[in-house]
């Protein structure tokens, strides 16, 4: 029957005990350490909580200032710069997938004209991705991942069954990526794969970004791997609705883009100005603009600091 007592497991000989529940009342002074400790956790700079952390005997406000003056002016180098890149980005789209494109088109009587689709009506990432440029998706759907579909199929017993319609990018890598998991690791369950072969291919994509970046620059400075290969990875599984989507994409993408200038320009100027101070393979990896000020800024600094 059912009774107001609840019902408890028993081990073989042992004894029947009864927990009585605490009645210790919470004082108004825990409370307040719990909460100043919480309160603590959210500014201090870690994502581990502890009810104490190591701590310096003082705190140097003239530090404080300096670093709050560069992320002030870190922040306000990126807002003054989202139109630029927003013209940069919109003059490049236009100039180089509408224009010249349908110019040749029109010059060479070529009848297909979907370069691109309607992308800044995206909701979402995914829809963006897949409409952004499709002539570069048509360049390496017939020139690389055809080989590879082909050297996967040859080389290591893979045979997709039917014909491969024409379809978009992702879809002929998740494909691939799948059916060699599946046959040399014994993985069954496309649910838990997908995230790995989209994976795979916006890692793909963003290492091929950030060649072409080092190449025309000279340096390498891996924020386009970051940004497309992690961030954009992250937002293509992130679901919207239809118009606080297409919101929440265009400002990510045209505030992306400003961040993205703002840091390659700051590095190009710091190789330009500021003194080397490796001479080997490393000066070409490592970020110069991290570890760098001009010389009126560095007295600055300086005096700030009291040295």
């Amino acid at each position: 029957g059912v009774t107001d007592k609840p019902r408890q497991q028993f081990r073989p000989g042992a004894a029947e005990t009864t927990i009585a529940p605490s009645k210790s009342p919470i004082s108004k002074a825990s409370i307040r350490k719990d909460l100043s400790c919480y309160l603590y956790f959210l500014l201090a700079p870690t994502l581990i909580y502890r009810t104490s952390y190591p701590n310096t005997p003082r705190v140097n406000w003239h530090l404080v200032l300096l670093h709050l003056a560069q992320c002030v002016a870190f922040f306000a180098s990126i807002f003054s710069t989202v139109i630029g890149s927003v013209a940069i980005v919109t003059l490049l789209f236009f100039g180089h997938l509408h224009a010249w494109q349908n110019a040749f088109a029109e010059m060479t009587r070529f009848a297909d004209r979907g370069f691109y689709s309607a992308w800044w009506t995206s909701s979402n990432y995914r829809q963006f991705f897949r409409t952004w440029n499709i002539l570069v998706q048509d360049w390496l759907y017939t020139y690389v991942f055809n080989d590879v579909r082909a050297l996967l199929a040859s080389r290591l017993g893979l045979r997709s069954p039917g014909v491969w319609k024409p379809d978009w990018l992702y879809t002929y890598v998740f494909n691939d990526v799948r059916a060699l998991l599946a046959s040399r690791l014994g993985l069954r369950s496309p649910g838990v794969w997908k995230p790995v072969c989209t994976g795979c291919v916006f890692l793909l994509s963003a290492l091929w970004h950030e060649y072409i970046l080092a190449v025309a620059l000279g340096f390498v400075y891996p924020v386009m791997l970051v940004f497309f290969g992690f961030f954009g990875f992250l937002l293509y599984f992130v679901p919207t609705n239809a118009n606080l989507g297409n919101v929440h994409l265009l400002t990510s993408f045209f505030l992306g883009n400003a961040l993205l200038l703002s840091l390659y320009t700051m590095e190009w100027y710091a190789r330009r100005n500021c003194p080397r101070v490796r001479f080997d393979w490393t000066d070409y990896v490592v970020p110069r603009s991290w570890g760098c000020l001009p010389p009126t800024l560095s007295n600055e600094a300086s005096v700030l600091l009291g040295r």
